[in-house]
């Protein structure tokens, strides 16, 4: 009996036609699952995309950065207009040795340097800068209208 050679099976072909909407909205919405959702693909082959393809990877690192940028303009206009909590959480985050002090003596702890290089902001101090970036008063929620030297 001749010895029959099985024929190899052609591989599939991986469909990436799903891989510029999915990258479009996480662009627009820095979350893996709801842009997922939004292109019919379960996030574990988004995942493993992201494993098999370099290029899909880093075209899914710039769209993620993309979408936290367009996040933190949205809440750096948020926090002019309607939010103090949300303008001291920016400043804390974005200039950590001024606005959290905490934070930043951790940070001056681990690399071994003295805590006293910190600039330390008082309540007040943080109130104004506030008030100056932005362009409104800042109303303490404690504080009822009436003066105590009444």
């Amino acid at each position: 009996m001749p010895d029959k050679k099985k024929k190899a099976t052609p591989k599939k072909k991986t469909d990436q036609s799903w891989h510029p909407l999915f990258l479009e909205n996480l662009g627009r919405l820095p979350n893996v699952t709801v842009a997922c959702s939004s292109c019919g693909v379960d996030h574990s082959t988004a995942y493993r995309h992201k494993k098999l393809f370099k290029r899909f990877s880093n075209d899914w690192d710039q769209a993620l950065k993309s979408g936290v940028e367009l996040l933190a303009a949205a809440a750096w206009k948020r926090a002019q207009t309607t939010s103090d909590t949300l303008a001291i959480f920016l400043l804390k985050t974005h200039d950590p040795d001024k606005y959290h002090p905490e934070l930043a003596i951790k940070r001056l702890a681990a690399q071994n340097q003295q805590p006293q290089e910190i600039q330390q902001v008082t309540a007040s101090e943080l109130i104004k800068e506030i008030t100056i970036k932005t362009r409104k008063p800042y109303k303490n929620p404690l504080d009822d209208g009436k003066s105590d030297d009444t």
